[in-house]
């Protein structure tokens, strides 16, 4: 059984990773324990501990890790503080789970790369919607025959309801890009605008990027307009796919045929739609030896470049 420590117990930690935590613990009994939780609030600590049965509460990780000797260790830390906590983490050498974005910017992702091949550290970046069950059956189909089926355009949309973080670029939107770059690989060119709607908020960006081969990705990113919804489609010389990220719907069509259809579940749990339980499964199965730590923080850099150039040229 792997003994997991969690060091973060704050709400992402608790209503994303500690819930998937809770359907993972009941999709494969006996897998892990939560032997520890940490954080800097003991009382916060206390109640993610009743409610998800951590062994043991600190508000130290160096001690929880040095007294716990867990196998491995989810890292759910604020943009702020994760390069410098990684940074001491990455040369003990225990399986990380690092929370996204790795770093508060692409600069910051590298040198943790760096740091991480330097010590030859197992990690994986909780870049969730690789996971999502819509787009790993995107991800599938394309495999199947790669060369064919490399997708020419990727249209995007990420809407939310009442979301006015200044930073939802960075912190969520960083999904979507993402989930295209995962697809295509490295932006070569972006163009990238934003309007203003409100007093707060991002308002609604847009921006397209040139990738190889000529392919291109097109995003709408609005987070206050009514809405909850992340849709992706790709177009190539005789298919269209469309995938519903958080909904898990999926069409294939070939030549204008329809030659797949999956329904998405509207009671399925956020998490498990979001594909935070499938990337928690891919990290336990890493850590077993069983599957690959991926993507990491190498892989990520790309995505982070991205989207710190649609955020300079949207004026954040």
């Amino acid at each position: 059984m792997i003994r997991l420590a969690v060091l973060g117990a704050g709400n992402h930690s608790s209503e994303v990773h500690g819930r998937a935590l809770e359907i993972v613990r009941r999709r494969r009994p006996g897998t892990f324990a939560i032997a520890a939780v940490c954080d800097l609030d003991e009382s916060r600590a206390r109640q993610y501990a009743e409610r998800f049965g951590a062994g043991a509460v600190y508000t130290d990780y160096a001690r929880m890790l040095d007294v716990e000797r867990p196998d491995a260790l989810l890292a759910i830390t604020p943009i702020e503080h994760t390069e410098r906590i990684v940074a001491d983490l990455l040369p003990r050498g225990l399986p990380l789970l690092i929370e996204k974005p790795p770093g508060a910017d692409a600069d910051a992702a590298e040198r943790l790369a760096a740091l991480a091949a330097e010590h030859a550290a197992p990690h994986m970046v909780s870049f969730n919607r690789r996971f999502t069950p819509a787009l790993a059956r995107v991800r599938q189909w394309i495999a199947a025959d790669p060369e064919a089926r490399r997708p020419r355009l990727i249209l995007a949309r990420m809407l939310r309801r009442r979301r006015l973080d200044g930073d939802f670029i960075r912190g969520t939107a960083i999904h979507q890009i993402d989930a295209i770059v995962s697809f295509l690989g490295p932006a070569t060119a972006v163009t990238a605008e934003r309007r203003r709607t409100g007093d707060a908020g991002l308002g609604i960006a847009t921006w397209q990027a040139d990738f190889a081969e000529g392919a291109r990705a097109a995003a709408v990113v609005a987070p206050d307009v009514g809405t909850l919804e992340e849709t992706y489609e790709f177009y190539g010389p005789d298919f269209t796919l469309t995938a519903d990220a958080l909904g898990g719907a999926v069409t294939i069509r070939q030549g204008g045929t329809l030659v797949e259809r999956i329904d998405g579940d509207a009671d399925a749990p956020a998490v498990l739609a979001n594909g935070t339980v499938a990337e928690t499964e891919a990290f336990l199965d890493a850590v077993a030896g069983a599957g690959p730590y991926w993507p990491t923080l190498a892989d990520t850099i790309p995505s982070m470049r991205l989207g710190e150039t649609i955020a300079r040229q949207c004026g954040l």
